[in-house]
């Protein structure tokens, strides 16, 4: 699986996800605690907080670092469709940072249309 990290300062950022998922005609269903699965079909991403700053890429940790009221949500992925979707859902806020995890930390507005997506 990839994985995409964003950084939100929402105090609640996985009842966010979910709600926006949800609205968006996306299943979400919490699989463990603080671990959903987001699913379309037969395609699924999970979502979780990362509580381990040694496991987000070293730009996003710096940032992370800044503004103690944020997290950092992580995305893991295998479906390009899907992500894509989730992240038209919610990252189109420009209190989100987005980083891809191959060098690219944006926010969420940018970084959606960086990728052409918006």
């Amino acid at each position: 699986m990839n994985a995409i990290f964003l950084l939100t300062p929402s105090k609640r950022p996985l009842d966010l996800v979910a709600h926006r998922l949800g609205e968006g005609g996306l299943s979400v269903e919490e699989v463990s605690s603080g671990r959903l699965r987001v699913g379309d079909g037969d395609d699924h991403v999970f979502v979780f907080l990362e509580q381990d700053a040694r496991e987000v890429p070293e730009g996003f940790r710096n940032l992370l670092g800044t503004v103690a009221s944020k997290a950092a949500v992580v995305i893991e992925y295998s479906s390009l469709p899907l992500l894509r979707r989730v992240l038209d859902d919610i990252a189109d806020d420009a209190g989100l940072s987005v980083d891809n995890d191959h060098g690219t930390l944006l926010s969420g507005p940018l970084f959606l249309h960086r990728l052409g997506w918006h």
